[in-house]
């Protein structure tokens, strides 16, 4: 029956999540990035199908290094201060959880999602601008969307998790909030804006009197018939736009 094949499963599962939970007392970074670099690859990998593209498997090895280096240790490492910062306020258990929530989402997630950004694109050989218009278009309603998610969570999280399980259950939800970020991080910037403004301040460096002067006489210095030459860069003065 269904019952039975339930716990016969449960009872396989048991020895393995009491082992893993050993690995999370006994070695918290070391597992943390394991599971965070596994489970950031487990979420693009899902994007990607969601996406229809053809799969491009440096995309999830980038984000599994993200979770890995960076977002598994960090998360290790602030529950754990979280913890500490809130722990005068254990007696009052409303305030203890409020605080931490507040703290999670308020001070930790905005940095955390802007090094999400940074990180991933400068991996990939993005440029800063490219990077800066990114951010423009995306970070603010990343964010917004966060907040719908993240302080429900938490506060399950933080009110029935042990300390030591918080991070796994971040990261086991995060499995479809990962890829939820990978298709908002993978939506390009359209290359018109960035070409424009590539343009404009290169446009702009032409335009300065200190260019025009230069050029005006480099020509007299290099021509018999300067004057003839230098009408000639009065009139392309006065096409160039505004």
């Amino acid at each position: 029956s269904c019952v039975c094949s339930t716990e016969r499963m449960i009872r396989h599962l048991r020895p393995i999540f009491q082992s893993y939970s050993r690995a999370l007392l006994e070695r918290p970074y070391a597992t943390q990035m394991l599971t965070a670099g596994t489970l950031w690859a487990t979420g693009d990998v899902l994007a990607q199908n969601l996406e229809g593209n053809p799969y491009d498997w440096q995309r999830t090895l980038r984000l599994a290094f993200f979770g890995f280096a960076f977002s598994g240790p960090l998360n290790c490492w602030w529950y754990r201060r979280l913890d500490k910062f809130t722990n005068h306020l254990a007696a009052n258990k409303l305030k203890f959880l409020a605080s931490k929530v507040f703290l999670d989402q308020c001070v930790f997630e905005p940095p955390h999602m802007a090094s999400f950004f940074i990180a991933t694109s400068l991996i990939e050989g993005h440029s800063f601008e490219w990077i800066k218009e990114k951010m423009k278009e995306e970070y603010i309603s990343t964010y917004l969307m966060d907040c719908r998610l993240w302080p429900v969570v938490q506060a399950l999280n933080f009110y029935f998790v042990p300390l030591h399980w918080q991070a796994l259950v971040v990261h086991s939800v995060s499995i479809g909030w990962n890829a939820y970020l990978s298709m908002v991080r993978h939506r390009e910037v359209p290359s018109e804006v960035v070409a424009a403004k590539t343009t404009k301040a290169s446009k702009a460096s032409l335009e300065t009197p200190m260019f025009h002067t230069s050029l005006s006489a480099t020509i007299h210095h290099s021509h018999p018939h300067s004057h003839i030459c230098e009408e000639v860069v009065a009139e392309e003065e006065l096409s160039c736009p505004e």
